[in-house]
């Protein structure tokens, strides 16, 4: 008789923890996709792609002690490097980053012009910038 009590325990458990199973896969499905609609789901992605890359432009500087007169720089095998792949160099959107490097080396800015690959606009269209100076602001 306790055997078959244990038994029960043990599948109400197990059918319990399934249902909660079920219930936290489908909260998780709905949050997600929530982000994935979102019309700025993109611009984010593009903010966090130019924060990497300007990381990498930095540790080129660290290694070369200036930055790169363009991009593709940083995908040439070297002693330190590659710092980038190809790849690394486009946005969301399948373009390339713009790059302009500050006076004498002092710095970067990096951005892309968003989804409609214009100035300005909202949501996805909008601008993203990174802009990395030497002194490390």
């Amino acid at each position: 008789m306790a055997r078959f009590l244990g038994i029960a325990v043990i599948r109400r458990i197990l059918a319990i923890s399934v249902v909660i199973a079920a219930i936290v896969a489908w909260v998780s499905l709905r949050v997600v996709g929530s982000i994935h609609d979102s019309p700025n789901h993109l611009s984010h992605r593009a903010r966090a792609q130019l924060e990497i890359l300007g990381a990498k432009i930095e540790q080129f500087r660290e290694h070369t002690g200036t930055v790169p007169n363009d991009l593709r720089e940083l995908t040439v095998p070297g002693k330190m490097g590659p710092y980038a792949r190809s790849a690394d160099l486009l946005d969301p959107w399948n373009a390339s980053f713009y790059y302009r490097p500050l006076n004498n080396g002092s710095g970067f800015v990096l951005f892309t012009l968003g989804s409609d690959g214009r100035l300005g606009g909202r949501q996805d269209a909008r601008d993203v910038a990174y802009k990395g100076l030497a002194d490390g602001r």
